[in-house]
């Protein structure tokens, strides 16, 4: 008598579906964020001695600030670092 014993089909895992990420922008250079700390002339007081810093796009056109940040400077306008004016410490850096 013959066997009846069938093999099962080959086994294929199914793909698999990777979560879609939102692309997040990448962090700001140490660079930028050194630069925004030295030329910043931008200051808005935030409250509980926090200050937000940036760079105006007049005083990123100073020669010493262009060569500061280089080809980076296309970049600036759109960073800002919120510093806590009594811990003399970055919160949080922002960028666009």
């Amino acid at each position: 008598m013959a066997s009846q014993f069938r093999p099962r089909r080959a086994f294929s895992p199914r793909p698999v579906k990777v979560p879609r990420q939102a692309l997040r922008p990448a962090a700001p250079s140490g660079t930028i964020i050194n630069g925004i700390l030295r030329f910043h002339d931008v200051v808005r007081e935030q409250g509980g001695g926090l200050a937000l810093l940036r760079v105006s796009e007049a005083r990123l056109r100073e020669p010493e600030v262009r060569a500061w940040f280089g080809e980076q400077s296309k970049d600036v306008p759109g960073v800002s670092i919120l510093w806590n004016e009594r811990e003399g410490e970055i919160i949080r850096v922002l960028a666009a």
